[in-house]
């Protein structure tokens, strides 16, 4: 860990990423699975943020290299941290999976760190961009953007009704958004409805 972690800077993605490669093209798989569970420990033991963060650049690093690497279970237990940095870096392993293998990503888990008004930035941040991501591939993913439609934050709401926006002008899923007690549309049609929703009308 000590090599993996010297001279690595925050924000040093491309560099975390080639010292991964190097160290484990050259492992068998029981190998690499001892090296991460050496980076989990070190995330969730060491009271330095900084190496905790460098060691979250490594374990998304590994996630890149090749996505079966780290555990379903590795990711549930860093989502429901009292550490809100374990929390996000369980967000963007499960917005790299929805580029490369949508079908592992828990969808109640990466829905739960999305909520804006009980998550912290960093964390319903990546979470909802996992959660855009895997819209194009799983239509189930929309329980995550009604959950935060019906929710009667403020924050909630406004980042649900942006999605919607967003994927009523730039895709091929047409939503529509409805507020409770007042109109709001992202399309033609006016709707009122007395509690909020936003669904997937239909997909071309």
């Amino acid at each position: 860990m000590e090599q993996l972690l010297d001279g690595l800077g925050l924000g040093d993605h491309e560099k975390a990423e080639r010292r991964v490669n190097r160290l484990f093209l050259p492992l068998r798989r029981d190998q690499q699975r001892a090296t991460i569970e050496a980076m989990l420990g070190v995330a969730t033991t060491m009271d330095d943020h900084t190496t905790q963060l460098l060691t979250y650049s490594l374990l998304e690093a590994v996630g890149r290299l090749d996505p079966m690497l780290i555990e379903i279970e590795d990711v549930k237990n860093q989502a429901v941290s009292a550490d809100f940095s374990l929390r996000s870096s369980a967000a963007v392993v499960m917005w790299q999976w929805a580029e490369s293998i949508p079908g592992r990503v828990p969808i109640p888990l990466l829905g739960r760190l999305s909520q804006p008004s009980t998550e912290d930035w960093y964390v319903h941040a990546a979470a909802r961009a996992g959660a855009n991501q895997l819209l194009l591939h799983r239509a189930a993913t929309r329980a995550v953007f009604d959950r935060m439609a019906a929710s009667r934050a403020q924050d909630d709401w406004d980042y649900a009704a942006r999605t919607c926006w967003k994927w009523s002008r730039w895709s091929r899923v047409r939503y529509l958004l409805i507020s409770p007690g007042s109109w709001h549309v992202t399309r033609t049609d006016l709707w009122l409805s007395e509690r909020p929703s936003c669904c997937v009308l239909s997909r071309t």
